[in-house]
């Protein structure tokens, strides 16, 4: 499966999930619902899979509908473990609220931001 066929897992809106899918060429972390210390084991373990693997990571935000400091903690996190990797992390359909959060924390320079494709 390679980045540009890779699907976004669909579950219901009210699950607060993170999800890992490996692709053949990139690896999709997509969350859903609200994005708190509430899925600390969640994103535990999607640093650890992001950490073992040398493919490239998507950043699947399309149905964040809330994040708090540990959500942008974890974002950071994934963001230091690719800079480590010599990758940027791409970020794929954030909500607003999540890039006015990012930015005032001056932490989009450590993501690209993919075209949608949906506009």
């Amino acid at each position: 499966m390679s980045l540009a066929t890779m699907p976004t897992p669909r579950v219901s809106s009210e699950d607060n999930r993170i999800f890992v899918v490996r692709g053949t060429d990139a690896i999709l972390v997509a969350l859903r619902g609200q994005i708190d210390a509430s899925l600390r084991d969640q994103a535990s373990q999607a640093l650890a899979d992001v950490a073992q693997s040398d493919r490239a990571v998507v950043l699947d935000l399309t149905d964040v509908t809330a994040i708090d400091q540990s959500g942008l903690a974890f974002l950071w996190q994934l963001a230091a473990v690719e800079r480590e990797n010599g990758s940027p992390i791409v970020l794929r359909h954030p909500p607003a609220k999540v890039l006015n959060a990012m930015t005032s924390l001056h932490m989009l320079d450590s993501f690209e931001i993919a075209a949608d494709p949906r506009s």
